[in-house]
């Protein structure tokens, strides 16, 4: 199912600030990879000159990430698809779980039986019905398991 078409979810960002941002994300990250490198080579071979490249390139790319991140929080965060799962008040094992674990332990036992003779395809696929049910019920369920 696509996830536009989900109730209550929020489209992955695709458009041109997302792809600005993550490019920018991207390229930092390489800065400070580069940076390092370069720190590290200068120091190791004593030069002083790469060794203070490094530094710089570990700095600009630092302060371009921070910057971005201060400048554009909304965008970045979309970005990195930053979504975490809200806790409840109920614990995980909670009583709304236990249909799913039953389901997905029913699920596996059918899959080992798969290529017997008497294994009925539709059976499978029913249980794969009611498993993503009980997940599109549950919007912590929903976030975990499609993200």
């Amino acid at each position: 199912m696509p996830r536009s078409s989900r109730t209550g979810a929020r489209p992955t960002p695709t458009g041109p600030p997302a792809v600005l941002v993550r490019l920018a994300l991207v390229l930092g990250f390489g800065g400070l990879i580069t940076g390092l490198v370069l720190f590290v080579t200068g120091c190791a071979s004593r030069d002083v000159r790469v060794a203070c490249s490094g530094l710089a390139c570990l700095f600009l790319a630092v302060a371009g990430v921070a910057g971005l991140r201060s400048w554009a929080p909304a965008v970045t965060e979309a970005a990195l698809n930053f979504d975490p799962v809200q806790p409840d008040a109920e614990p995980a094992g909670g009583r709304r779980v236990e249909p799913l674990v039953d389901l997905l332990q029913q699920w596996e036992a059918l899959e080992q039986e798969r290529g017997a003779p008497n294994f009925d395809s539709w059976v499978v696929h029913a249980v794969r019905r009611d498993i993503r049910q009980i997940v599109d019920k549950d919007p912590a369920l929903d976030r975990l398991f499609r993200p």
